[in-house]
């Protein structure tokens, strides 16, 4: 196969890629098959509650009154026969910057719209503000004309499908998408509507970020690791890039967003980490918006607020656990089964073979590499090292021996095999092409050759240095796409 042969092959992948690209994104409108927001299970949905949960007397209603024509007394069951809708919302606490555990969940909230009971009491001319009265004794008063030029506040009784779980504000609580969670207030009794003015303030959701694994404070072992988190604004914003650092805010590099826009809902992320070095990181995440706006370092929901401190530790058996949380760092275990529950592994527990007659036969993992990235802040690029791993050694010696040949693709040998521009190729691969018979041609085409092409690479450093120039235009549209 002549370089010549191989260079024309990679431009027709590359055309083919970019004329499946638009199909795919005119048919399915989002060619990435993006996930939508992730909803909070009800049982892992965080409670803040300060005072607990108030008893509900048995004869509740909604009372609606004040400076009205028409004042209402609604039982449940009347607010349920009106019309109702379900809106998705990110519900998060205002001290979560600060808080051990994560103070934030999304979910499905569905109600009867609040300007739609507002509106059925009709406000006299002179009504300044409206009052939420709830049976744990909290109030908030908002601008009543403020509250009737927003249309997705909901008074609401189910959450996720499910009837509102008395920790959630049952019977009744009052949801306001793309606000701080301290005003959507629980176990509403009273709407008031007054000619007093106002006493509460909209509290827009700030744009930020915030890692939920790995855990701060926690030992990850060296080797490959995904951090993974949320973005989310109010006011109908869109986050449309969290960046990571994981050395405390000197480089950045771009995480994958992994769902689609939702007004005042949070996007999830991923990035692949190579934690090649032992020793402590600060990984700090930074939010931008549609507008180019970027979450501050400093502040309430500034960025620093936000970072953990994770310790990377050697791992000596090569079984992902770290020295330091390893029963047997020296022999490789990885499910640190401990049978006489000593805190000493069976895999190098002395009392525990000298108590058997059986012998237990080693199993060593299989070979892998280890790869170890810098990001160069200038062109935002990856650079890649990969280094063998030998499997860890043992005094019981396996009765066969197998050598694992690992061979890279064109993509991987040009970027490097967990780069961010492999991910993103990898995304679209599997949520684009395979998704159209063509495009399934195409993904066979491509591992038949990959062969050829690295081998031509190999042999050419222009050839390759072109091939990817060509794959940079096709990833591009991708990462224009998705950002």
């Amino acid at each position: 196969m002549t370089i010549l042969k191989t260079k024309f092959f990679i431009k027709k992948v590359c055309t083919i890629l970019f004329i499946l690209f638009c199909t795919v994104s005119f048919l399915n409108f989002n060619c990435f098959a993006l996930d939508p927001p992730p909803l909070t299970p009800l049982d892992e949905f965080f409670v803040a509650n300060s005072s607990g949960i108030p008893p509900l007397p048995e004869d509740w209603q909604l009372i609606v009154d004040g400076a009205v024509t028409t004042p209402l007394s609604l039982t449940l069951e009347e607010l349920m026969g009106d019309p109702s809708e379900t809106r998705m919302a990110t519900l998060e606490c205002i001290g979560n910057p600060f808080s051990h555990v994560i103070l934030i969940g999304n979910a499905l909230w569905t109600g009867v719209p609040l300007r739609t009971i507002i509106e059925e009491t009709g406000p006299l001319s002179e009504a300044q503000s409206i009052a939420f009265h709830c049976l744990d004794g909290y109030k908030v008063q908002f601008s009543l004309d403020e509250i009737m030029q927003r249309d997705d506040d909901l008074l609401a009784y189910r959450m996720n499908g499910e009837p509102l779980p008395p920790a959630q504000g049952s019977p009744l609580r009052l949801v306001l998408p793309g606000d701080m969670g301290i005003i959507w207030v629980q176990w509403i009794a009273r709407m008031e509507i007054t000619t007093a003015p106002p006493e509460t303030s909209f509290s827009p959701l700030p744009l930020h970020a915030q890692i939920f694994t790995p855990h701060d404070g926690g030992t990850l072992a060296v080797g490959t690791h995904t951090i993974t988190g949320m973005g989310v604004v109010g006011e109908g914003r869109e986050v449309t890039k969290v960046a990571i650092s994981t050395d405390g805010g000197v480089t950045w590099g771009h995480s994958q967003l992994l769902n689609y826009f939702v007004p005042n809902v949070w996007k999830h992320w991923q990035f692949t980490w190579e934690a090649s070095q032992v020793g402590e990181y600060s990984i700090c995440a930074k939010a931008e918006d549609d507008l180019g706006n970027q979450q501050s370092e400093g502040g309430f929901f500034g960025l620093r607020n936000f970072c953990i401190t994770i310790t990377v530790d050697y791992d000596r058996d090569d079984d992902t656990i770290p020295d330091a949380e390893d029963n047997c760092p020296n022999d490789y275990n990885h499910d640190q089964k401990d049978t006489d529950k000593d805190g000493i592994g069976d895999a190098c527990d002395s009392d525990l073979k000298t108590s058997t007659s059986t012998t237990s036969i080693y199993n060593p993992p299989p070979p892998r590499t280890t790869t170890t990235s810098s990001i160069d802040t200038s062109s935002s690029s990856t650079s890649t090292t990969t280094v063998p791993v030998p499997p860890p050694t043992s005094t019981i010696t396996p009765s066969t021996t197998t050598t694992t040949v690992f061979t890279l693709c064109p993509v991987e040998e040009i970027y490097g095999q967990y780069s961010n521009e492999v991910r993103a190729l990898k995304f679209y691969r599997d949520n684009a092409l395979s998704q159209t018979p063509e495009g399934q041609e195409l993904i066979k085409l491509y591992y038949e050759w990959s062969p050829v092409i690295v081998k031509a690479m190999g042999e050419d450093e222009a050839f390759k240095q072109e091939a990817r120039e060509m794959i940079d235009g096709v990833l591009e549209v991708i990462r224009g796409e998705v950002e």
